[in-house]
Protein backbone atom coordinates (compact mmCIF):
# COMPACT_ATOMS: atom_id res chain seq x y z
CA UNK A 1 0.00 0.00 0.00
CA UNK A 2 1.22 3.53 -0.63
CA UNK A 3 0.29 6.22 1.00
CA UNK A 4 -1.46 9.38 -0.58
CA UNK A 5 0.43 11.72 1.26
CA UNK A 6 3.71 14.10 0.55
CA UNK A 7 5.80 13.36 3.48
CA UNK A 8 8.80 11.13 2.74
CA UNK A 9 8.81 9.68 5.99
CA UNK A 10 5.71 7.85 4.84
CA UNK A 11 7.00 7.32 1.55
CA UNK A 12 7.46 3.39 2.23
CA UNK A 13 4.84 -0.07 2.11
CA UNK A 14 2.28 -0.61 4.39
CA UNK A 15 0.36 -3.81 4.94
CA UNK A 16 -3.55 -3.73 5.74
CA UNK A 17 -5.87 -6.88 5.73
CA UNK A 18 -8.57 -7.42 3.41
CA UNK A 19 -11.83 -7.47 5.22
CA UNK A 20 -14.04 -10.30 4.40
CA UNK A 21 -16.38 -7.96 2.60
CA UNK A 22 -14.20 -6.72 0.22
CA UNK A 23 -12.91 -10.28 -0.89
CA UNK A 24 -11.94 -10.92 -4.22
CA UNK A 25 -12.64 -7.33 -4.65
CA UNK A 26 -9.00 -5.52 -4.13
CA UNK A 27 -6.83 -5.56 -6.74
CA UNK A 28 -3.65 -3.67 -7.83
CA UNK A 29 -3.91 -0.67 -9.20
CA UNK A 30 -7.07 0.15 -6.80
CA UNK A 31 -7.65 3.11 -4.55
CA UNK A 32 -8.98 2.77 -0.94
CA UNK A 33 -9.38 4.64 2.36
CA UNK A 34 -7.37 2.87 5.10
CA UNK A 35 -7.03 3.56 8.82
CA UNK A 36 -3.63 5.73 9.83
CA UNK A 37 -3.33 7.51 13.44
CA UNK A 38 -6.94 7.85 14.17
CA UNK A 39 -8.04 9.00 10.66
CA UNK A 40 -9.15 7.79 7.60
CA UNK A 41 -6.51 8.49 4.76
CA UNK A 42 -6.64 7.70 0.72
CA UNK A 43 -3.94 5.14 -0.12
CA UNK A 44 -2.95 3.01 -3.53
CA UNK A 45 -2.84 -0.83 -3.65
CA UNK A 46 0.38 -1.66 -5.34
CA UNK A 47 0.70 -4.94 -4.39
CA UNK A 48 -1.00 -7.86 -3.00
CA UNK A 49 0.65 -10.31 -0.44
CA UNK A 50 -0.29 -14.13 1.02
CA UNK A 51 1.12 -13.08 4.46
CA UNK A 52 1.44 -10.06 5.89
CA UNK A 53 5.34 -8.49 6.98
CA UNK A 54 3.83 -7.15 9.90
CA UNK A 55 1.97 -9.20 12.83
CA UNK A 56 -2.01 -8.34 12.63
CA UNK A 57 -2.61 -5.33 10.27
CA UNK A 58 -5.48 -3.15 10.48
CA UNK A 59 -8.21 -3.58 7.81
CA UNK A 60 -8.63 -1.72 4.76
CA UNK A 61 -11.69 0.73 5.51
CA UNK A 62 -13.45 1.43 2.17
CA UNK A 63 -13.24 0.53 -1.21
CA UNK A 64 -12.68 3.73 -3.51
CA UNK A 65 -12.90 2.19 -6.87
CA UNK A 66 -14.07 -0.97 -7.85
CA UNK A 67 -11.69 -0.94 -10.97
CA UNK A 68 -7.75 -0.81 -10.65
CA UNK A 69 -6.65 2.73 -11.60
CA UNK A 70 -3.32 1.81 -12.50
CA UNK A 71 -1.84 -1.43 -13.91
CA UNK A 72 1.58 -2.98 -12.55
CA UNK A 73 3.44 -2.10 -15.35
CA UNK A 74 2.24 1.86 -14.71
CA UNK A 75 2.77 1.28 -10.62
CA UNK A 76 6.49 0.46 -11.44
CA UNK A 77 7.26 3.45 -13.64
CA UNK A 78 6.15 5.40 -10.71
CA UNK A 79 8.25 4.13 -8.39
CA UNK A 80 11.06 5.33 -10.85
CA UNK A 81 9.57 8.52 -11.02
CA UNK A 82 8.83 9.15 -7.40
CA UNK A 83 12.59 8.27 -7.03
CA UNK A 84 14.30 10.48 -9.70
CA UNK A 85 12.63 13.28 -8.90
CA UNK A 86 12.15 12.91 -5.13
CA UNK A 87 8.65 12.67 -4.23
CA UNK A 88 6.72 10.03 -3.02
CA UNK A 89 4.68 7.37 -5.12
CA UNK A 90 1.58 8.65 -3.30
CA UNK A 91 2.28 11.93 -4.60
CA UNK A 92 2.78 10.19 -8.27
CA UNK A 93 -0.11 8.43 -8.02
CA UNK A 94 -2.34 10.95 -6.99
CA UNK A 95 -1.17 13.30 -9.40
CA UNK A 96 -2.15 11.04 -12.19
CA UNK A 97 -5.13 9.96 -11.16
CA UNK A 98 -8.15 10.48 -14.29
CA UNK A 99 -10.32 12.18 -11.82
CA UNK A 100 -13.33 10.62 -10.63
CA UNK A 101 -13.02 7.60 -9.44
CA UNK A 102 -16.18 6.01 -8.67
CA UNK A 103 -17.82 2.84 -10.53
CA UNK A 104 -19.76 4.56 -13.44
CA UNK A 105 -16.91 7.29 -14.61
CA UNK A 106 -14.19 4.45 -14.87
CA UNK A 107 -16.43 2.68 -17.39
CA UNK A 108 -15.95 2.61 -20.58
CA UNK A 109 -17.87 5.03 -22.81
CA UNK A 110 -19.89 2.12 -24.85
CA UNK A 111 -20.89 4.63 -27.67
CA UNK A 112 -17.32 5.76 -27.65
CA UNK A 113 -16.33 5.30 -31.85
CA UNK A 114 -14.09 2.66 -33.20
CA UNK A 115 -10.88 2.96 -33.99
CA UNK A 116 -9.45 3.53 -37.36
CA UNK A 117 -5.93 3.38 -39.44
CA UNK A 118 -5.61 7.49 -40.16
CA UNK A 119 -5.14 8.46 -43.81
CA UNK A 120 -1.48 10.18 -45.16
CA UNK A 121 -1.48 13.55 -46.23
CA UNK A 122 -0.81 12.85 -50.08
CA UNK A 123 1.03 16.68 -49.70
CA UNK A 124 4.16 15.09 -47.68
CA UNK A 125 5.86 13.17 -50.25
CA UNK A 126 8.82 12.56 -47.74
CA UNK A 127 6.22 9.95 -45.70
CA UNK A 128 4.28 8.60 -48.45
CA UNK A 129 6.40 5.35 -48.79
CA UNK A 130 4.40 2.70 -47.47
CA UNK A 131 6.17 1.14 -43.77
CA UNK A 132 8.84 3.71 -44.12
CA UNK A 133 8.21 4.72 -40.30
CA UNK A 134 7.73 1.09 -39.17
CA UNK A 135 10.84 0.06 -40.50
CA UNK A 136 12.91 3.12 -38.97
CA UNK A 137 11.56 2.70 -35.74
CA UNK A 138 11.57 -1.54 -35.94
CA UNK A 139 15.19 -0.89 -37.06
CA UNK A 140 15.94 1.40 -34.28
CA UNK A 141 13.64 1.38 -31.71
CA UNK A 142 14.50 4.87 -30.41
CA UNK A 143 14.26 7.73 -33.13
CA UNK A 144 13.80 11.50 -32.78
CA UNK A 145 12.39 12.63 -36.19
CA UNK A 146 14.04 16.43 -36.31
CA UNK A 147 10.65 17.82 -38.39
CA UNK A 148 8.95 21.23 -39.08
CA UNK A 149 5.76 22.08 -36.97
CA UNK A 150 2.60 22.35 -37.61
CA UNK A 151 0.98 19.87 -39.82
CA UNK A 152 3.98 18.22 -40.65
CA UNK A 153 5.24 17.46 -37.49
CA UNK A 154 1.51 16.36 -36.91
CA UNK A 155 2.05 14.27 -39.94
CA UNK A 156 5.08 12.50 -38.37
CA UNK A 157 3.04 11.61 -35.49
CA UNK A 158 0.05 10.12 -37.38
CA UNK A 159 2.98 8.15 -39.08
CA UNK A 160 4.19 6.42 -35.98
CA UNK A 161 0.68 5.48 -34.98
CA UNK A 162 0.31 4.01 -39.01
CA UNK A 163 3.58 1.57 -38.10
CA UNK A 164 0.74 -0.57 -36.06
CA UNK A 165 0.10 -1.75 -32.36
CA UNK A 166 -1.10 0.36 -29.45
CA UNK A 167 0.20 3.55 -29.44
CA UNK A 168 0.69 6.71 -26.65
CA UNK A 169 1.11 9.99 -28.10
CA UNK A 170 1.93 12.53 -25.73
CA UNK A 171 1.51 15.85 -27.15
CA UNK A 172 2.66 19.15 -24.14
CA UNK A 173 -0.50 21.57 -25.02
CA UNK A 174 -3.90 20.78 -24.68
CA UNK A 175 -4.82 22.75 -28.21
CA UNK A 176 -2.32 20.59 -29.72
CA UNK A 177 -3.64 17.24 -27.90
CA UNK A 178 -7.16 18.16 -29.64
CA UNK A 179 -5.89 18.84 -32.98
CA UNK A 180 -3.77 15.49 -33.01
CA UNK A 181 -6.86 13.51 -31.13
CA UNK A 182 -8.78 14.98 -34.20
CA UNK A 183 -6.86 13.26 -37.33
CA UNK A 184 -7.03 9.86 -35.69
CA UNK A 185 -10.43 8.93 -35.42
CA UNK A 186 -11.20 6.90 -31.93
CA UNK A 187 -8.28 7.75 -30.26
CA UNK A 188 -8.58 7.88 -26.10
CA UNK A 189 -7.95 11.53 -25.19
CA UNK A 190 -6.35 12.60 -21.83
CA UNK A 191 -5.52 15.49 -20.36
CA UNK A 192 -6.02 18.47 -17.53
CA UNK A 193 -8.22 20.50 -19.40
CA UNK A 194 -10.84 17.68 -19.65
CA UNK A 195 -13.94 17.43 -17.49
CA UNK A 196 -13.13 14.71 -15.00
CA UNK A 197 -15.66 11.98 -16.24
CA UNK A 198 -14.46 12.45 -19.62
CA UNK A 199 -10.69 11.91 -18.90
CA UNK A 200 -11.89 9.43 -16.33
CA UNK A 201 -13.99 7.30 -19.64
CA UNK A 202 -10.98 7.71 -21.83
CA UNK A 203 -8.85 6.09 -19.05
CA UNK A 204 -11.48 3.09 -18.93
CA UNK A 205 -11.06 2.72 -22.41
CA UNK A 206 -7.60 2.63 -22.50
CA UNK A 207 -7.07 -0.05 -19.55
CA UNK A 208 -9.66 -2.00 -21.06
CA UNK A 209 -8.10 -2.11 -24.17
CA UNK A 210 -10.59 -0.94 -26.49
CA UNK A 211 -8.30 2.27 -27.61
CA UNK A 212 -5.71 1.33 -29.75
CA UNK A 213 -4.46 4.90 -29.31
CA UNK A 214 -4.21 7.41 -26.64
CA UNK A 215 -3.63 10.97 -27.22
CA UNK A 216 -3.05 12.81 -23.72
CA UNK A 217 -1.05 15.44 -22.05
CA UNK A 218 1.05 14.79 -19.36
CA UNK A 219 -1.73 13.39 -17.62
CA UNK A 220 -1.63 10.14 -20.01
CA UNK A 221 1.69 9.28 -18.75
CA UNK A 222 0.40 6.61 -16.64
CA UNK A 223 -2.29 5.67 -18.31
CA UNK A 224 -2.84 2.02 -17.81
CA UNK A 225 -2.52 0.18 -22.09
CA UNK A 226 -2.14 -3.62 -22.05
CA UNK A 227 0.08 -4.38 -25.23
CA UNK A 228 1.27 -1.13 -25.42
CA UNK A 229 4.37 -1.29 -28.66
CA UNK A 230 5.36 2.82 -29.25
CA UNK A 231 5.28 5.73 -27.10
CA UNK A 232 5.09 8.79 -28.80
CA UNK A 233 6.05 12.76 -27.90
CA UNK A 234 5.08 15.27 -29.99
CA UNK A 235 6.94 18.58 -29.68
CA UNK A 236 9.18 17.33 -27.58
CA UNK A 237 11.05 20.89 -26.99
CA UNK A 238 8.30 22.25 -25.53
CA UNK A 239 8.77 23.27 -21.89
CA UNK A 240 5.23 22.70 -20.92
CA UNK A 241 6.34 18.49 -20.80
CA UNK A 242 7.91 19.90 -17.36
CA UNK A 243 5.78 19.78 -14.24
CA UNK A 244 6.24 22.99 -12.41
CA UNK A 245 4.73 21.41 -9.16
CA UNK A 246 6.41 18.48 -6.83
CA UNK A 247 6.82 15.88 -8.22
CA UNK A 248 8.93 18.10 -11.30
CA UNK A 249 9.04 14.89 -13.48
CA UNK A 250 9.83 15.91 -17.07
CA UNK A 251 7.21 14.10 -18.96
CA UNK A 252 10.15 13.22 -22.03
CA UNK A 253 12.39 11.73 -19.73
CA UNK A 254 9.20 9.26 -18.14
CA UNK A 255 7.71 8.58 -21.84
CA UNK A 256 11.44 7.89 -22.90
CA UNK A 257 11.54 5.45 -19.54
CA UNK A 258 8.58 3.84 -20.24
CA UNK A 259 9.06 2.96 -23.45
CA UNK A 260 12.40 1.12 -21.85
CA UNK A 261 10.30 -0.20 -19.31
CA UNK A 262 7.64 -2.09 -21.75
CA UNK A 263 10.08 -2.62 -24.40
CA UNK A 264 7.94 -0.29 -26.88
CA UNK A 265 9.42 1.73 -29.53
CA UNK A 266 10.01 5.62 -29.05
CA UNK A 267 9.29 8.38 -31.48
CA UNK A 268 10.70 12.28 -30.30
CA UNK A 269 8.94 14.49 -33.14
CA UNK A 270 10.27 18.23 -32.71
CA UNK A 271 12.07 20.89 -35.52
CA UNK A 272 14.55 21.61 -32.42
CA UNK A 273 14.84 18.63 -30.31
CA UNK A 274 16.79 18.67 -27.31
CA UNK A 275 20.71 18.39 -27.54
CA UNK A 276 20.13 15.29 -24.65
CA UNK A 277 18.68 13.16 -27.88
CA UNK A 278 21.08 13.55 -29.64
CA UNK A 279 22.67 10.17 -31.61
CA UNK A 280 18.92 8.94 -32.20
CA UNK A 281 18.01 11.79 -34.95
CA UNK A 282 16.38 11.22 -38.17
CA UNK A 283 16.13 13.52 -40.86
CA UNK A 284 13.16 13.06 -43.38
CA UNK A 285 15.02 12.78 -46.89
CA UNK A 286 12.92 15.51 -47.97
CA UNK A 287 11.12 18.35 -46.34
CA UNK A 288 8.14 20.70 -47.45
CA UNK A 289 8.62 24.16 -48.86
CA UNK A 290 10.95 25.87 -45.82
CA UNK A 291 10.12 29.14 -44.70
CA UNK A 292 12.46 32.37 -46.17
CA UNK A 293 13.09 34.12 -43.36
CA UNK A 294 14.06 38.06 -43.62
CA UNK A 295 17.05 38.56 -41.05
CA UNK A 296 17.15 42.37 -40.77
CA UNK A 297 19.27 44.77 -37.73
CA UNK A 298 18.05 47.34 -35.64
CA UNK A 299 19.65 50.90 -35.05
CA UNK A 300 17.59 51.79 -32.15
CA UNK A 301 14.27 50.17 -30.98
CA UNK A 302 12.58 47.33 -32.35
CA UNK A 303 9.64 48.65 -34.42
CA UNK A 304 11.48 49.75 -37.56
CA UNK A 305 10.45 50.42 -40.95
CA UNK A 306 10.95 47.15 -42.32
CA UNK A 307 8.69 45.76 -39.51
CA UNK A 308 5.96 47.91 -40.06
CA UNK A 309 6.22 47.33 -43.69
CA UNK A 310 5.97 43.40 -43.11
CA UNK A 311 3.07 44.02 -40.76
CA UNK A 312 1.29 45.80 -43.19
CA UNK A 313 1.74 43.61 -46.14
CA UNK A 314 -0.62 40.94 -43.99
CA UNK A 315 -2.99 43.30 -42.95
CA UNK A 316 -3.37 44.38 -46.74
CA UNK A 317 -3.94 40.72 -47.69
CA UNK A 318 -6.62 40.83 -45.43
CA UNK A 319 -4.67 38.29 -42.87
CA UNK A 320 -3.42 38.66 -39.25
CA UNK A 321 0.14 39.63 -38.05
CA UNK A 322 2.14 38.36 -35.16
CA UNK A 323 4.65 40.58 -33.37
CA UNK A 324 6.69 38.32 -30.49
CA UNK A 325 8.33 40.41 -27.92
CA UNK A 326 10.12 38.54 -24.88
CA UNK A 327 9.06 39.94 -22.11
CA UNK A 328 5.88 41.66 -21.17
CA UNK A 329 5.71 45.80 -20.00
CA UNK A 330 7.03 48.59 -21.23
CA UNK A 331 10.53 48.49 -20.49
CA UNK A 332 12.81 45.23 -19.20
CA UNK A 333 14.29 47.42 -16.58
CA UNK A 334 15.69 50.88 -15.84
CA UNK A 335 19.40 51.60 -15.92
CA UNK A 336 21.29 54.61 -14.79
CA UNK A 337 23.31 55.96 -17.65
CA UNK A 338 25.88 57.28 -15.02
CA UNK A 339 27.28 53.93 -12.96
CA UNK A 340 24.58 51.53 -15.02
CA UNK A 341 22.69 50.78 -11.27
CA UNK A 342 19.07 49.49 -11.84
CA UNK A 343 16.28 49.16 -9.24
CA UNK A 344 15.90 46.03 -7.45
CA UNK A 345 13.02 43.96 -5.74
CA UNK A 346 13.79 44.09 -2.34
CA UNK A 347 12.01 40.28 -1.49
CA UNK A 348 13.57 39.03 -4.40
CA UNK A 349 17.25 41.03 -5.73
CA UNK A 350 15.82 40.49 -9.37
CA UNK A 351 15.49 43.59 -11.81
CA UNK A 352 12.18 45.45 -11.68
CA UNK A 353 10.37 45.83 -15.08
CA UNK A 354 8.94 49.12 -15.94
CA UNK A 355 5.02 48.62 -16.83
CA UNK A 356 3.53 51.95 -16.96
CA UNK A 357 4.69 54.15 -19.64
CA UNK A 358 4.58 57.85 -18.32
CA UNK A 359 4.64 57.67 -14.93
CA UNK A 360 7.16 55.00 -14.58
CA UNK A 361 5.84 52.41 -12.61
CA UNK A 362 7.65 49.55 -11.82
CA UNK A 363 6.44 45.85 -10.82
CA UNK A 364 8.87 42.34 -9.89
CA UNK A 365 8.05 39.95 -12.53
CA UNK A 366 8.76 37.11 -9.38
CA UNK A 367 6.51 38.43 -6.69
CA UNK A 368 4.73 40.85 -8.24
CA UNK A 369 5.43 43.41 -5.84
CA UNK A 370 4.66 47.19 -7.24
CA UNK A 371 6.37 50.34 -6.54
CA UNK A 372 7.22 53.63 -8.00
CA UNK A 373 10.10 54.60 -9.76
CA UNK A 374 12.88 56.37 -8.40
CA UNK A 375 13.84 60.38 -9.30
CA UNK A 376 17.23 59.13 -8.91
CA UNK A 377 19.90 56.73 -9.30
CA UNK A 378 20.26 54.71 -6.06
CA UNK A 379 24.06 54.35 -6.20
CA UNK A 380 25.17 57.71 -7.22
CA UNK A 381 22.69 59.79 -7.09
CA UNK A 382 22.45 60.57 -10.80
CA UNK A 383 19.49 61.71 -12.63
CA UNK A 384 19.88 60.29 -15.87
CA UNK A 385 17.65 57.33 -15.41
CA UNK A 386 16.85 55.52 -18.57
CA UNK A 387 14.45 52.72 -19.72
CA UNK A 388 16.37 50.15 -21.03
CA UNK A 389 14.83 46.98 -23.23
CA UNK A 390 11.70 47.10 -25.19
CA UNK A 391 8.74 45.04 -23.43
CA UNK A 392 5.80 43.88 -25.50
CA UNK A 393 3.65 46.78 -24.35
CA UNK A 394 6.27 49.46 -25.31
CA UNK A 395 6.28 47.46 -29.21
CA UNK A 396 2.20 47.23 -29.42
CA UNK A 397 2.26 51.62 -27.94
CA UNK A 398 4.45 51.82 -30.70
CA UNK A 399 2.94 49.77 -33.58
CA UNK A 400 -0.53 51.87 -32.83
CA UNK A 401 1.22 54.93 -33.15
CA UNK A 402 2.06 53.79 -36.46
CA UNK A 403 -1.24 52.71 -37.83
CA UNK A 404 -0.77 49.64 -39.18
CA UNK A 405 -3.88 49.04 -40.57
CA UNK A 406 -5.95 47.26 -38.22
CA UNK A 407 -6.23 46.57 -34.27
CA UNK A 408 -3.50 46.00 -32.20
CA UNK A 409 -4.25 42.98 -29.54
CA UNK A 410 -1.54 42.21 -26.39
CA UNK A 411 -1.31 38.53 -25.48
CA UNK A 412 0.29 37.04 -22.78
CA UNK A 413 -0.08 34.63 -19.83
CA UNK A 414 -2.38 36.65 -17.66
CA UNK A 415 -3.74 38.32 -20.76
CA UNK A 416 -5.44 35.77 -23.49
CA UNK A 417 -5.85 36.09 -27.10
CA UNK A 418 -9.71 36.79 -26.87
CA UNK A 419 -12.28 34.28 -28.51
CA UNK A 420 -13.94 37.30 -30.33
CA UNK A 421 -11.65 39.33 -32.09
CA UNK A 422 -11.58 41.60 -34.95
CA UNK A 423 -10.24 39.81 -38.13
CA UNK A 424 -7.28 40.85 -39.89
CA UNK A 425 -5.34 42.20 -36.42
CA UNK A 426 -1.87 42.42 -35.46
CA UNK A 427 -0.99 40.42 -32.51
CA UNK A 428 1.52 41.51 -30.06
CA UNK A 429 2.89 39.51 -27.29
CA UNK A 430 5.25 36.99 -25.66
CA UNK A 431 5.45 33.07 -26.25
CA UNK A 432 1.71 32.96 -24.92
CA UNK A 433 1.02 34.95 -28.25
CA UNK A 434 2.61 32.00 -30.24
CA UNK A 435 0.46 28.79 -28.30
CA UNK A 436 -2.48 30.83 -28.61
CA UNK A 437 -2.46 30.62 -32.54
CA UNK A 438 -1.50 27.14 -32.25
CA UNK A 439 -3.53 25.40 -35.48
CA UNK A 440 -4.20 29.26 -37.04
CA UNK A 441 -2.22 30.74 -39.53
CA UNK A 442 -0.99 34.22 -39.84
CA UNK A 443 0.31 36.10 -42.90
CA UNK A 444 3.55 37.43 -41.21
CA UNK A 445 6.03 36.63 -38.54
CA UNK A 446 7.95 38.51 -36.61
CA UNK A 447 10.58 38.56 -33.89
CA UNK A 448 11.07 42.26 -32.59
CA UNK A 449 14.15 41.32 -30.91
CA UNK A 450 15.64 37.86 -30.60
CA UNK A 451 18.51 39.56 -28.97
CA UNK A 452 16.30 39.15 -25.76
CA UNK A 453 16.70 35.16 -26.03
CA UNK A 454 20.27 35.05 -27.08
CA UNK A 455 21.28 37.24 -24.51
CA UNK A 456 19.38 35.08 -21.61
CA UNK A 457 21.93 33.85 -18.79
CA UNK A 458 20.94 30.29 -20.02
CA UNK A 459 22.92 27.98 -21.26
CA UNK A 460 19.76 26.77 -23.54
CA UNK A 461 19.33 30.27 -24.89
CA UNK A 462 20.38 29.59 -28.65
CA UNK A 463 17.99 25.99 -28.45
CA UNK A 464 15.25 27.55 -26.73
CA UNK A 465 15.42 30.99 -29.62
CA UNK A 466 15.64 28.44 -32.30
CA UNK A 467 12.56 26.61 -31.00
CA UNK A 468 10.49 29.41 -30.94
CA UNK A 469 11.09 30.68 -34.69
CA UNK A 470 10.51 27.15 -35.90
CA UNK A 471 7.10 27.32 -33.55
CA UNK A 472 6.17 31.01 -35.57
CA UNK A 473 7.22 29.23 -38.52
CA UNK A 474 4.37 26.47 -38.31
CA UNK A 475 1.84 29.47 -38.00
CA UNK A 476 2.75 31.08 -41.33
CA UNK A 477 0.28 30.92 -44.50
CA UNK A 478 1.93 29.17 -47.87
CA UNK A 479 2.82 33.12 -48.99
CA UNK A 480 3.66 34.62 -45.38
CA UNK A 481 6.61 36.83 -44.17
CA UNK A 482 9.01 36.05 -41.71
CA UNK A 483 11.36 38.98 -39.69
CA UNK A 484 13.69 38.14 -37.60
CA UNK A 485 15.57 41.41 -36.26
CA UNK A 486 18.99 40.83 -34.43
CA UNK A 487 22.28 42.16 -33.94
CA UNK A 488 23.54 38.80 -33.78
CA UNK A 489 23.00 37.56 -37.54
CA UNK A 490 26.07 35.00 -37.39
CA UNK A 491 24.66 33.38 -34.76
CA UNK A 492 24.71 29.76 -34.76
CA UNK A 493 20.36 30.04 -33.95
CA UNK A 494 19.87 32.39 -36.34
CA UNK A 495 21.74 30.66 -39.69
CA UNK A 496 20.28 27.02 -38.58
CA UNK A 497 17.15 28.77 -38.86
CA UNK A 498 17.81 30.31 -41.85
CA UNK A 499 19.42 27.33 -43.53
CA UNK A 500 16.84 25.10 -42.30
CA UNK A 501 19.53 23.04 -40.90
CA UNK A 502 19.12 21.64 -37.21
CA UNK A 503 22.31 19.72 -37.74
CA UNK A 504 24.04 23.02 -38.46
CA UNK A 505 22.86 24.23 -34.94
CA UNK A 506 23.75 20.70 -32.96
CA UNK A 507 27.38 20.77 -34.60
CA UNK A 508 27.97 24.31 -33.67
CA UNK A 509 25.95 24.25 -30.17
CA UNK A 510 27.54 20.60 -28.81
CA UNK A 511 31.44 21.73 -28.62
CA UNK A 512 30.11 24.92 -25.88
CA UNK A 513 28.53 22.16 -23.97
CA UNK A 514 31.07 20.20 -24.02
CA UNK A 515 33.50 22.83 -22.62
CA UNK A 516 30.94 24.32 -20.11
CA UNK A 517 30.09 20.67 -18.71
CA UNK A 518 26.05 21.19 -19.67
CA UNK A 519 23.69 18.61 -20.55
CA UNK A 520 24.09 16.57 -22.55
CA UNK A 521 27.49 15.73 -20.83
CA UNK A 522 26.37 16.12 -17.78
CA UNK A 523 23.09 15.86 -15.27
CA UNK A 524 21.72 19.06 -13.82
CA UNK A 525 19.82 19.68 -10.48
CA UNK A 526 18.22 22.77 -8.73
CA UNK A 527 18.15 22.85 -5.15
CA UNK A 528 16.15 25.47 -3.89
CA UNK A 529 15.96 26.22 0.17
CA UNK A 530 17.09 28.41 2.90
CA UNK A 531 20.37 29.78 2.59
CA UNK A 532 21.63 28.17 5.80
CA UNK A 533 20.36 24.60 4.51
CA UNK A 534 21.79 25.02 1.34
CA UNK A 535 24.99 25.48 3.20
CA UNK A 536 25.29 21.61 4.10
CA UNK A 537 24.39 20.86 0.75
CA UNK A 538 28.00 19.60 -0.89
CA UNK A 539 28.82 18.08 2.68
CA UNK A 540 25.81 15.60 1.94
CA UNK A 541 26.27 15.24 -2.02
CA UNK A 542 29.77 14.31 -1.23
CA UNK A 543 31.75 12.93 -4.31
CA UNK A 544 28.34 12.59 -6.35
CA UNK A 545 28.38 16.30 -7.39
CA UNK A 546 31.19 17.30 -9.72
CA UNK A 547 30.13 21.02 -8.84
CA UNK A 548 27.76 22.72 -6.91
CA UNK A 549 27.56 26.29 -8.04
CA UNK A 550 26.04 28.61 -5.08
CA UNK A 551 24.01 29.24 -3.33
CA UNK A 552 22.75 32.45 -5.33
CA UNK A 553 19.43 34.86 -4.23
CA UNK A 554 16.06 33.57 -5.26
CA UNK A 555 12.66 35.04 -4.43
CA UNK A 556 11.43 35.65 -1.15
CA UNK A 557 14.39 35.12 0.87
CA UNK A 558 15.54 31.82 -0.06
CA UNK A 559 18.87 30.84 -2.14
CA UNK A 560 19.37 28.51 -4.77
CA UNK A 561 22.61 25.69 -5.87
CA UNK A 562 22.93 24.09 -9.12
CA UNK A 563 24.59 20.57 -8.76
CA UNK A 564 26.25 18.70 -11.48
CA UNK A 565 27.63 15.45 -12.01
CA UNK A 566 28.23 12.94 -14.68
CA UNK A 567 25.10 10.83 -13.62
CA UNK A 568 22.28 11.72 -11.44
CA UNK A 569 21.76 8.35 -10.43
CA UNK A 570 24.11 8.73 -7.07
CA UNK A 571 22.90 12.34 -6.29
CA UNK A 572 18.93 10.67 -5.62
CA UNK A 573 19.57 8.96 -2.42
CA UNK A 574 21.99 12.00 -0.87
CA UNK A 575 18.88 14.36 -2.34
CA UNK A 576 15.89 12.25 -0.82
CA UNK A 577 17.92 12.69 2.34
CA UNK A 578 18.34 16.54 2.14
CA UNK A 579 14.26 16.59 0.96
CA UNK A 580 13.97 14.98 4.66
CA UNK A 581 15.89 16.99 6.52
CA UNK A 582 14.75 20.12 4.99
CA UNK A 583 11.42 19.50 4.03
CA UNK A 584 10.61 23.44 2.26
CA UNK A 585 13.03 23.02 0.19
CA UNK A 586 12.33 22.74 -3.57
CA UNK A 587 14.40 19.85 -5.26
CA UNK A 588 14.44 20.07 -9.35
CA UNK A 589 15.72 17.03 -11.49
CA UNK A 590 16.18 17.55 -14.96
CA UNK A 591 15.68 21.83 -14.61
CA UNK A 592 14.07 23.28 -17.59
CA UNK A 593 15.01 26.89 -15.76
CA UNK A 594 18.91 27.21 -14.00
CA UNK A 595 18.15 30.97 -13.22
Amino acid sequence: MALDSPVLALDRPFDYRIPDRMTGRVRPGCVVRVPLHGRRVRAFVTELLESPEVPDPKPLSSLVSEQPVFAPPEIELARWQARRYVATLGQVLHQAVPGRLSAPALTADPKAPAPATPEADPGLQWLEEPGAMARAVGERGRLVVVAAGGAVEAEVVRAAVRSGGRTLVIAPRAAMVESIAASLPGCAVIHGDQKPADRARSWARARDGDAEVVVGGRAALLVPMPGLTTVVVAACHDRSLKEERTPRYHGLVVAARRAQQQAAAFVAVSPAPPLELQGDWSWPRRRPAAVRPEVAGMRSGPVTPRLQEVVRSAISRGSDALVFAGRRGIALRLRCRDCGWYPRCAACAVALTVVTAGSGDLRCRSCGTDSPAPSACGECGGLRLDGRGWGSDRVADELEQSDPGAPVLRVHAQSPLPRRRPSPAVIVGTAAAVWALYGRTVGAACVADLDQMLGRPDFRAGERALALLEEMASLLEPQGRFLVQTREPEHHAVQAFTRRSYRYFADRELPHRTAAGYPPYCALVHVEADPSELAGLPALLGTAASQVVGPLPRPGGRAGSLVRAPDVEPLLGPLREFARLHPGARIDVDPVDVL
